[in-house]
């Protein structure tokens, strides 16, 4: 839709032009972008290592960090399937190594919940083995928290 002179939001656009270089526009401005900025939560980054696990560095010479922000919705997005869905996931960590992962599962009704928090175990290590390469003393535990006669990951 192209605008035509005299259509109402070309005069509204050319308004708020204006409207945007006066020095009240500048401070709800700035205040607008510290209160969204607060909103956003700092996520913690974890340290990768190698097979020997001594911390792993990248070509520039930097530590290579993964950040929760990705660790956590990729464990849950893995832990997924028709018969469960994660409630919460947790990193615990000595400094910044992860040393354990817990994982509370919500499963369908009649399944197998062994065999689920076996599988979710062997995930989650895949994962975090993939993400922060091994590690021989990080722990997973997964409890199962619910149960339901719906799909798990509706709830």
């Amino acid at each position: 839709m192209a605008m035509t002179p005299g259509d109402p939001l070309e005069r509204a656009t050319a308004e708020m032009r204006d409207e945007a270089s006066s020095a009240a526009w500048l401070d709800v401005s700035e205040t607008v972008k510290r209160r969204v900025s607060g909103i956003v939560r700092p996520a913690a980054s974890l340290v990768a290592v190698t097979d020997d696990g001594s911390t792993r560095w990248a070509d520039d010479g930097s530590r290579v960090l993964v950040s929760e922000r990705v660790l956590l919705p990729r464990l849950r997005r893995s832990v997924a399937s028709d018969q469960r869905a994660v409630d919460d996931v947790r990193v615990r960590r000595d400094g910044d190594r992860c040393v354990a992962v817990e994982v509370d599962l919500v499963c369908a009704y009649g399944s197998d919940l062994a065999a689920q928090g076996d599988d979710v175990h062997a995930v989650v290590s895949d994962e975090l083995r993939d993400l922060l390469g091994p590690d021989p003393e990080r722990d997973v535990v997964v409890r199962v928290v619910d149960v339901t006669d719906r799909d798990p990951r509706d709830d």
